[in-house]
C-alpha cells in the first residue's frame, strides 16, 4: 500500500512539475528569440537612420549650392524676366 501511495504522489506532483519545466524552457527560448529579433530591428533602424542622415546632409549641401547660385549678383532673375 505504501508503494502505491508513493507512486501516486510521485505521478501527481511529478507530471505537473515536468510540464512546468517544459513550459518554462519554452518561454525562455521565446524570450531569447524575441530579444534577438529586437536587436536585429535595432540594427536595421540604426542603418536606416545613418542613411537618412547621409541623404539629409547631401541635400543640405545641394541646397546651399543652389542658394549661392540664386543669390549671386550675376543671376538676376527679375532682370531676365523683364527682358522677356
Amino acid at each position: 500500500m505504501n508503494l502505491w501511495i508513493f507512486l501516486c504522489t510521485a505521478v501527481v506532483f511529478g507530471v505537473p512539475l515536468a510540464f512546468f519545466a517544459i513550459y518554462a524552457g519554452h518561454k525562455r527560448k521565446m524570450k531569447q528569440i524575441e530579444l534577438s529579433m529586437l536587436q536585429a530591428q535595432e540594427q536595421l533602424a540604426e542603418k536606416s537612420l545613418e542613411q537618412v542622415n547621409q541623404q539629409f546632409s547631401q541635400l543640405s549641401k545641394r541646397i546651399e549650392v543652389l542658394e549661392a547660385i540664386v543669390t549671386d549678383k550675376q543671376y538676376d532673375l527679375s532682370s531676365k524676366i523683364d527682358e522677356l
